[in-house]
């Protein structure tokens, strides 16, 4: 009797481990699941949206679609504008941009933007005007060069003959340029700062 009952004590011990041994391979094969695939995974979810987030302009980026670009704009947190080529510019969802290549140097950057600037500056400072090329005429040419070009110009671009837009213009330059080269050479022992507005020169004593 004795016997039965701690035979039958041990049975039950034995039952109850034999569960747990069965739920074991289970417990390690999500732990393995988890470490091998979930975690990683979460992880670079992670690193992605940080990338996303980092984005700059200028920034050498490969697309989900395989198209090397570059960032050209930061529309908003959803979009962007990158550049595939010169003077060919789309629009793309942030999160299509799969791995950032590269980041322009901020030495360079600064440099391009000196470029720019200097660019912006010569622009902005205007050119002396040449009148003799405006008249296609020599720098030695003589007054009567001079005056032959104008009337053979001004005939060619006068608005009253001639109705085409930028013709009262072109016509505008000619004058000036001939206005310029045809002032009066200033006399012998006179100097033009001595010339008052009627255009009369004050004559020394």
């Amino acid at each position: 009797m004795l016997i039965a009952m701690a035979y039958a004590q041990d049975g039950g011990v034995l039952g109850g481990g034999g569960a747990l041994v069965q739920l074991l391979p289970l417990i390690l094969i999500f732990v393995v699941f988890y470490f091998l695939l979930i975690r990683p995974q979460q992880k670079k979810a992670k690193d992605h949206r940080e990338m996303l987030k980092n984005l700059k302009r200028g920034d050498k980026v490969l697309t989900g679609g395989g198209f090397y670009a570059t960032i050209a704009k930061l529309d908003d947190d959803a979009t962007v504008t990158l550049e595939l080529a010169p003077n060919l510019r789309v629009r793309a969802a942030r999160h299509t941009i799969a791995d950032v290549l590269s980041k322009p140097e901020p030495r360079k950057v600064e440099e391009a933007v000196e470029k720019v600037e200097k660019i912006q500056k010569k622009a902005e400072i205007p050119k002396p005007r040449d009148y003799y090329q405006i008249l296609g005429v020599a720098r030695q040419a003589s007054k009567k060069a001079i005056r032959d070009a104008y009337r053979r110009m001004a005939l060619i671009y006068h608005p009253d003959r001639n109705k085409q837009p930028e013709a009262a213009d072109r016509f505008n330059e000619i004058k000036e340029a001939y206005d310029a080269l045809n002032k009066p050479e200033p006399r012998k022992g006179e100097s033009a700062d001595k010339t008052d507005a009627g255009g009369n020169s004050d004559r020394s004593a």
